[in-house]
C-alpha cells in the first residue's frame, strides 16, 4: 500500500482530458441560455477554438483561450483549457484556480469536476477529492475516470473497501482501464491476496504491457513470493522508461533497494535508496507546493455546489 500512496493519480486522467475538454465544448460545460454572461465570448473567437480542436492543435486552442482571458473574456471553456494545460505541465495550484473559475459559470459540469478532483488528488487533498469526484459522479455516473480519481482518494486515506468498489465500477464502464486494473492489484497486494493481485496487474499488461502501477505491483507479489529473478527486470522495465515520472521512477529504486537488502546485498540497497531520495527530493520541492489559498478558494466552492441539486 505505500506504494499506492505514494503513485500520483493524474495520470490516467492525463491521456484523456484533452478529448473530453474538446467534448464539453458543447453541452457539459454549459453554455446553455442561463450561463451566458456579460463578456460572452465572440462567436469568431469560439469557432477558432473549435477548428483548433478539431484539428487536434491543442496548443494553439490554448493560446487562443489565454488571449481570450487576457482580453477580458469570461467562459467555462476558456478557464478549463487553459487548467489542462496548466495540469499537464504539472502547475496544480494555478489549474486548480482556473477550474474554480470555471466552475463558478458551470457548476453542473462533470468535466470540470472531474478535472479538479484530479488537481486536489496531485496536491494531496484527497478528502476534497473525494468530494469533487463525488460530485461528477452525482451529474454523470458514466464516467469511469469519475469512479477512478474517488477510487484513487479512498486507497490514498487507506479506505480499501470504498476505493475497491470505485474502481470495479471504473473498470466494469471500462474494461479498458489498465490503471484502475493495476490499482486493484495493489489493493490486494496490501492485503495478502498475493494471486488475486497478480491476476489483476496482469490484466492491466494485456491493455497496457508498459503500465508502470502495474509492474510495480508485480514485483511487490514475486518479492512476497521470494522470486526477486522475476521482480528486478520488471523494475528495470520501469527505470528504463523515459516515459516514467519521478514519483514512478522513486518508487521502483525504493523497491529496487529493497529486493538488494533482501539479498543481502547492502552497498546496491543503500546507492538505490539514496537514488530515491534524490529523486523525491528533486521532484517534490519545485514541483508539489500545495497553495492554502487556491484549495481555500476550492472548498468554498465545493461547499457551494453541494447544496446544488445535479443536473437532469
Amino acid at each position: 500500500t505505500e506504494v499506492a500512496k505514494l503513485l500520483r493519480g493524474s495520470e490516467a486522467t492525463r491521456r484523456q482530458d484533452i478529448a473530453r475538454t474538446h467534448d464539453n465544448r458543447g453541452g457539459d460545460i454549459g453554455l446553455n441560455p442561463e450561463r451566458r454572461h456579460a463578456g460572452a465570448v465572440p462567436a469568431h473567437i469560439t469557432a477558432a477554438i473549435d477548428r483548433a480542436l478539431d484539428a487536434s492543435d491543442f496548443p494553439r486552442a490554448v493560446n487562443l483561450a489565454q488571449q481570450a482571458l487576457g482580453a477580458g473574456h469570461r467562459h467555462p471553456l476558456l478557464f478549463h483549457l487553459r487548467a489542462v494545460s496548466r495540469k499537464q505541465n504539472g502547475q496544480f495550484e494555478t489549474a486548480m484556480s482556473d477550474l474554480t473559475e470555471a466552475l463558478r459559470l458551470a457548476p453542473n459540469s462533470a468535466g470540470l469536476l472531474m478535472d479538479a478532483a484530479d488537481c486536489a488528488n496531485a496536491l494531496g487533498d484527497h478528502g476534497r477529492a473525494i468530494q469533487l469526484a463525488g460530485g461528477a459522479i452525482a451529474r454523470d455516473p458514466r464516467q469511469p475516470i469519475a469512479w477512478y480519481l474517488k477510487g484513487y482518494a479512498h486507497q490514498i486515506l487507506a479506505q480499501f473497501g470504498p476505493a475497491t468498489t470505485c474502481l470495479r465500477e471504473a473498470v466494469r464502464l471500462d474494461p479498458g482501464y489498465a490503471d484502475a486494473y493495476a490499482r486493484l492489484a495493489h489493493i490486494a497486494m496490501g492485503q495478502s491476496r498475493l494471486s488475486e493481485a497478480r491476476g489483476l496487474a496482469q490484466q492491466a499488461l494485456l491493455v497496457d504491457p508498459r503500465n508502470a502501477i502495474a509492474l510495480l505491483a508485480l514485483a511487490a507479489v514475486d518479492v512476497a513470493e521470494d522470486r526477486p529473478d522475476a521482480a528486478q527486470p520488471r523494475l528495470a522495465t520501469v527505470l528504463a522508461d523515459p516515459a516514467a515520472e519521478p514519483p514512478v521512477r522513486a518508487i521502483a529504486k525504493t523497491q529496487l533497494g529493497d529486493l538488494w537488502h533482501a539479498m543481502g546485498q547492502t552497498d546496491e540497497a543503500f546507492d538505490a535508496y539514496r537514488s530515491a531520495g534524490e529523486i523525491w527530493k528533486s521532484y517534490y520541492e519545485p514541483h508539489v507546493v500545495k497553495t492554502e489559498t487556491a484549495m481555500a478558494q476550492l472548498g468554498r466552492l465545493v461547499d457551494d455546489l453541494e447544496s446544488m441539486p445535479p443536473a437532469r
